[in-house]
């Protein structure tokens, strides 16, 4: 069924942690460069976790979409000595298990029950990353934006403190 006269959804993957819709800045006005940032497990026998990037091709005469290949992946490190923390109340469930926001050019990967977070950049069709912290805490929800007049981006997070799942506590970071 087409939703609102528009296409059929599409599945995109089947083991989803977080995904995010991206639209970096694009040289030509009006152009629109339709990509989807996919979190995922890279296989079922191991933890290993990447982040995708492929583009999204529209058919608005046939109402279809559909996912293409790969345009750049790269592996998400975790570490066997993170912490996992306890999901606080606030955090009104563990899904989704990584939150995925994009801005421009940038492509935050937010690994919620250990306090992971990496930014990437999309340029030249690679993810360079630009920016990696570990808060050790729980990471309940986020929000990003662009920095005005720079090429950069303001992120946002609600957090909790690992010893008191009711603590909540906001933290910003910058990246240029």
């Amino acid at each position: 069924h087409s939703i609102g006269g528009g296409s059929t959804p599409l599945c995109i993957s089947e083991n989803v942690l977080g995904a995010a819709l991206v639209n970096p800045d694009s040289p030509s006005a009006g152009a629109f460069l339709s990509m989807v940032a996919i979190i995922a497990p890279k296989n079922a026998w191991d933890k290993e976790i990447t982040l995708a990037l492929h583009a999204v091709h529209i058919n608005r005469l046939s109402e279809t979409m559909t996912v293409e290949d790969v345009i750049v992946e790269v592996a998400i490190s975790q570490n066997s000595n993170d912490q996992e923390i306890d999901e606080p109340t606030m955090a009104m469930g563990t899904a989704p298990q990584a939150l995925c926001l994009s801005c421009q050019d940038f492509i935050v990967v937010i690994l919620r029950n250990i306090g992971h977070i990496l930014i990437y950049k999309f340029i030249n069709r690679k993810l360079d990353l630009v920016h990696e912290t570990k808060l050790e805490k729980f990471i309940v929800d986020a929000s990003i934006k662009a920095q005005p007049g720079i090429d950069g981006i303001e992120a946002i997070m609600l957090t909790c403190e690992p010893e008191d799942i009711k603590d909540g506590r906001i933290v910003t970071i910058y990246v240029s």
